[in-house]
Protein backbone atom coordinates (compact mmCIF):
# COMPACT_ATOMS: atom_id res chain seq x y z
CA UNK A 1 0.00 0.00 0.00
CA UNK A 2 1.42 3.30 -1.51
CA UNK A 3 1.03 5.70 2.21
CA UNK A 4 1.03 8.86 0.21
CA UNK A 5 -1.81 7.92 -2.35
CA UNK A 6 -5.23 8.96 -0.48
CA UNK A 7 -8.87 8.29 -2.06
CA UNK A 8 -10.77 11.20 -0.57
CA UNK A 9 -14.92 10.74 -1.02
CA UNK A 10 -16.51 13.98 -0.42
CA UNK A 11 -18.45 16.85 -1.93
CA UNK A 12 -15.86 18.47 -4.13
CA UNK A 13 -18.20 21.62 -4.29
CA UNK A 14 -17.65 22.50 -0.79
CA UNK A 15 -15.03 25.20 -0.16
CA UNK A 16 -13.84 23.44 3.29
CA UNK A 17 -13.24 20.15 1.29
CA UNK A 18 -11.34 21.99 -1.34
CA UNK A 19 -9.15 23.55 1.37
CA UNK A 20 -8.39 19.76 2.63
CA UNK A 21 -7.74 18.68 -0.50
CA UNK A 22 -5.05 21.53 -1.22
CA UNK A 23 -3.50 20.86 2.38
CA UNK A 24 -3.04 17.12 1.62
CA UNK A 25 -1.43 17.84 -1.46
CA UNK A 26 0.68 20.48 0.39
CA UNK A 27 1.64 17.49 2.50
CA UNK A 28 2.99 15.48 -0.32
CA UNK A 29 -0.02 13.36 -0.73
CA UNK A 30 -1.17 12.10 -4.04
CA UNK A 31 -4.71 13.21 -3.78
CA UNK A 32 -7.44 10.92 -5.83
CA UNK A 33 -10.58 12.57 -5.25
CA UNK A 34 -13.68 10.47 -5.81
CA UNK A 35 -17.55 11.93 -5.58
CA UNK A 36 -20.72 10.38 -7.14
CA UNK A 37 -22.14 6.72 -7.05
CA UNK A 38 -20.70 3.63 -7.02
CA UNK A 39 -19.04 3.40 -10.62
CA UNK A 40 -17.01 6.51 -9.24
CA UNK A 41 -15.93 4.55 -6.17
CA UNK A 42 -14.80 1.21 -7.46
CA UNK A 43 -11.15 1.20 -7.01
CA UNK A 44 -11.95 2.48 -3.59
CA UNK A 45 -14.32 -0.12 -2.71
CA UNK A 46 -12.05 -3.41 -4.15
CA UNK A 47 -8.38 -1.93 -3.76
CA UNK A 48 -6.61 -1.73 -0.79
CA UNK A 49 -6.40 1.40 -0.08
CA UNK A 50 -6.23 5.21 2.37
CA UNK A 51 -9.89 6.24 1.85
CA UNK A 52 -10.81 9.67 3.69
CA UNK A 53 -14.57 10.04 4.16
CA UNK A 54 -16.26 13.64 4.85
CA UNK A 55 -19.82 13.04 5.54
CA UNK A 56 -22.49 14.81 4.58
CA UNK A 57 -26.44 14.52 4.64
CA UNK A 58 -26.58 14.17 0.63
CA UNK A 59 -23.72 10.88 0.83
CA UNK A 60 -25.09 7.82 -0.36
CA UNK A 61 -25.85 5.24 2.72
CA UNK A 62 -25.70 2.26 0.99
CA UNK A 63 -22.57 2.90 -0.63
CA UNK A 64 -21.00 3.98 2.41
CA UNK A 65 -22.10 0.88 4.19
CA UNK A 66 -20.42 -1.82 1.69
CA UNK A 67 -17.45 0.30 1.56
CA UNK A 68 -17.09 -0.30 5.77
CA UNK A 69 -17.90 -3.78 5.26
CA UNK A 70 -15.79 -4.52 2.39
CA UNK A 71 -12.45 -2.47 4.23
CA UNK A 72 -11.30 -5.01 6.14
CA UNK A 73 -11.89 -7.27 3.49
CA UNK A 74 -9.84 -5.18 0.88
CA UNK A 75 -7.33 -4.37 3.78
CA UNK A 76 -8.02 -0.71 3.32
CA UNK A 77 -7.92 1.80 6.05
CA UNK A 78 -10.80 4.42 6.58
CA UNK A 79 -10.52 7.94 8.21
CA UNK A 80 -14.11 9.92 8.64
CA UNK A 81 -14.66 13.19 9.07
CA UNK A 82 -17.89 14.70 10.42
CA UNK A 83 -20.39 13.64 12.67
CA UNK A 84 -22.34 10.83 11.95
CA UNK A 85 -25.53 12.39 13.10
CA UNK A 86 -25.36 14.86 10.27
CA UNK A 87 -26.58 11.63 8.31
CA UNK A 88 -28.02 9.34 10.84
CA UNK A 89 -30.59 6.94 9.83
CA UNK A 90 -32.39 3.79 10.61
CA UNK A 91 -29.86 2.60 7.95
CA UNK A 92 -26.35 4.60 9.14
CA UNK A 93 -26.12 3.94 12.33
CA UNK A 94 -23.27 1.13 11.01
CA UNK A 95 -20.86 4.57 11.11
CA UNK A 96 -20.88 5.27 14.88
CA UNK A 97 -18.65 1.84 15.18
CA UNK A 98 -17.35 1.79 12.03
CA UNK A 99 -13.58 0.87 12.59
CA UNK A 100 -10.95 3.59 11.18
CA UNK A 101 -10.05 7.13 12.73
CA UNK A 102 -12.94 9.79 13.14
CA UNK A 103 -12.18 13.19 13.48
CA UNK A 104 -15.50 15.64 14.43
CA UNK A 105 -15.06 17.79 11.41
CA UNK A 106 -12.97 20.23 9.33
CA UNK A 107 -10.84 21.59 10.00
CA UNK A 108 -9.11 18.45 11.09
CA UNK A 109 -5.49 18.07 12.98
CA UNK A 110 -3.22 16.88 10.08
CA UNK A 111 -0.69 16.01 12.41
CA UNK A 112 -2.87 13.18 13.84
CA UNK A 113 -4.29 12.27 10.15
CA UNK A 114 -0.14 11.79 9.25
CA UNK A 115 0.77 9.87 12.44
CA UNK A 116 -2.16 7.63 12.04
CA UNK A 117 -1.52 7.10 8.16
CA UNK A 118 1.68 6.03 9.83
CA UNK A 119 0.31 3.87 11.89
CA UNK A 120 -2.07 1.81 9.52
CA UNK A 121 0.81 1.65 7.08
CA UNK A 122 3.19 0.17 9.35
CA UNK A 123 3.77 -3.67 8.22
CA UNK A 124 3.88 -4.81 12.17
CA UNK A 125 2.22 -3.33 15.03
CA UNK A 126 4.89 -2.53 18.26
CA UNK A 127 3.36 -4.38 21.43
CA UNK A 128 5.02 -4.10 24.92
CA UNK A 129 3.98 -6.95 27.31
CA UNK A 130 4.69 -6.19 30.94
CA UNK A 131 4.25 -8.57 33.54
CA UNK A 132 6.32 -10.01 36.74
CA UNK A 133 6.26 -13.59 35.53
CA UNK A 134 8.96 -14.33 33.47
CA UNK A 135 7.32 -17.99 31.99
CA UNK A 136 4.63 -15.17 30.82
CA UNK A 137 6.54 -12.65 29.28
CA UNK A 138 8.76 -15.56 27.27
CA UNK A 139 5.04 -17.17 26.23
CA UNK A 140 3.40 -14.42 25.02
CA UNK A 141 6.68 -13.22 23.26
CA UNK A 142 6.61 -16.80 21.44
CA UNK A 143 2.76 -16.45 20.74
CA UNK A 144 2.48 -12.93 18.91
CA UNK A 145 6.38 -12.55 17.77
CA UNK A 146 5.56 -13.90 14.16
CA UNK A 147 3.14 -10.62 13.42
CA UNK A 148 4.09 -7.91 15.92
CA UNK A 149 7.19 -6.16 17.08
CA UNK A 150 6.98 -7.98 20.89
CA UNK A 151 8.77 -5.73 23.78
CA UNK A 152 9.72 -7.14 26.78
CA UNK A 153 9.12 -5.49 30.72
CA UNK A 154 8.81 -7.43 34.41
CA UNK A 155 7.64 -4.21 35.69
CA UNK A 156 4.98 -1.20 35.69
CA UNK A 157 8.13 0.87 36.84
CA UNK A 158 10.21 -0.07 34.10
CA UNK A 159 7.07 -0.09 31.60
CA UNK A 160 6.74 4.03 32.32
CA UNK A 161 10.37 4.56 31.65
CA UNK A 162 10.30 2.24 28.25
CA UNK A 163 7.21 4.02 26.73
CA UNK A 164 8.79 7.35 27.52
CA UNK A 165 11.63 6.45 25.05
CA UNK A 166 9.77 4.36 22.92
CA UNK A 167 6.57 4.41 21.02
CA UNK A 168 4.21 1.31 21.02
CA UNK A 169 1.02 0.74 19.69
CA UNK A 170 -0.37 -1.29 22.31
CA UNK A 171 -0.08 -2.20 25.32
CA UNK A 172 -0.70 -5.81 27.40
CA UNK A 173 -0.34 -4.96 31.12
CA UNK A 174 -0.11 -7.57 33.81
CA UNK A 175 -2.89 -6.56 36.36
CA UNK A 176 -1.81 -7.78 39.64
CA UNK A 177 2.20 -6.95 40.08
CA UNK A 178 4.40 -6.54 42.99
CA UNK A 179 5.34 -2.40 43.49
CA UNK A 180 3.72 -0.69 40.83
CA UNK A 181 0.34 -2.99 40.04
CA UNK A 182 -1.21 -2.79 36.20
CA UNK A 183 -4.13 0.03 37.57
CA UNK A 184 -1.04 2.32 39.03
CA UNK A 185 0.76 2.29 35.34
CA UNK A 186 -2.45 2.62 33.65
CA UNK A 187 -2.96 5.89 35.75
CA UNK A 188 0.65 7.18 34.85
CA UNK A 189 0.14 6.44 31.61
CA UNK A 190 -2.92 8.51 31.55
CA UNK A 191 -2.07 11.51 33.05
CA UNK A 192 0.77 11.79 30.53
CA UNK A 193 0.63 13.89 27.66
CA UNK A 194 2.67 11.27 25.61
CA UNK A 195 0.81 8.21 26.59
CA UNK A 196 -2.88 8.91 27.53
CA UNK A 197 -4.19 7.99 23.85
CA UNK A 198 -1.92 4.90 24.53
CA UNK A 199 -4.43 1.92 24.07
CA UNK A 200 -4.09 -0.46 26.61
CA UNK A 201 -5.26 -4.03 27.55
CA UNK A 202 -4.80 -5.37 30.65
CA UNK A 203 -4.14 -8.93 31.38
CA UNK A 204 -5.44 -11.02 34.25
CA UNK A 205 -5.72 -14.33 35.79
CA UNK A 206 -9.34 -13.46 37.42
CA UNK A 207 -12.11 -14.48 35.57
CA UNK A 208 -14.94 -14.21 38.12
CA UNK A 209 -17.60 -11.38 37.26
CA UNK A 210 -16.72 -9.26 40.42
CA UNK A 211 -12.56 -8.79 39.50
CA UNK A 212 -13.74 -8.40 35.52
CA UNK A 213 -16.32 -5.72 36.78
CA UNK A 214 -12.98 -3.91 38.73
CA UNK A 215 -10.91 -4.66 35.76
CA UNK A 216 -13.18 -2.97 33.60
CA UNK A 217 -13.76 -0.12 35.72
CA UNK A 218 -10.33 1.52 35.09
CA UNK A 219 -11.66 1.73 31.82
CA UNK A 220 -8.64 -0.07 29.84
CA UNK A 221 -9.26 -1.09 26.10
CA UNK A 222 -10.05 -4.52 26.97
CA UNK A 223 -8.79 -7.47 28.80
CA UNK A 224 -7.18 -10.97 28.08
CA UNK A 225 -7.63 -13.62 30.35
CA UNK A 226 -4.26 -15.64 30.75
CA UNK A 227 -5.65 -19.15 31.21
CA UNK A 228 -6.88 -18.80 27.55
CA UNK A 229 -5.41 -20.69 25.33
CA UNK A 230 -3.05 -19.02 23.13
CA UNK A 231 -4.74 -18.90 19.35
CA UNK A 232 -7.76 -17.10 21.70
CA UNK A 233 -4.94 -15.03 23.04
CA UNK A 234 -3.43 -13.98 19.29
CA UNK A 235 -7.35 -13.52 18.07
CA UNK A 236 -7.72 -10.98 20.28
CA UNK A 237 -4.86 -8.63 19.86
CA UNK A 238 -5.54 -9.47 15.89
CA UNK A 239 -9.05 -8.02 16.50
CA UNK A 240 -8.07 -5.14 18.58
CA UNK A 241 -5.90 -3.87 15.65
CA UNK A 242 -8.58 -4.93 13.16
CA UNK A 243 -11.79 -3.38 14.92
CA UNK A 244 -9.94 -0.05 16.95
CA UNK A 245 -12.07 3.37 16.45
CA UNK A 246 -9.61 6.15 16.69
CA UNK A 247 -11.46 9.46 17.50
CA UNK A 248 -10.44 12.95 17.62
Amino acid sequence: MDEKELYVYADFSLSAVQQLSTQLKSLEYRVREVSGGSQAMQAVVDGKAHVIIVLDKNMDIELLNILVKRAPIAKSFLYFIGDPELILSNKAVFLQKAPGVHFSGLPINYNALVEAIEYNTREKKRVLVVDDEPIMLRSVKVWLGNDYEVSLVNSGETAIEFLNKHPVDLVLLDYRMPGMTGPDVLKALRQNDLTKRLPIIFLTGKNDKESIVQVMALKPNGYILKSKPPEEIKAAVSEFFATRIIAY
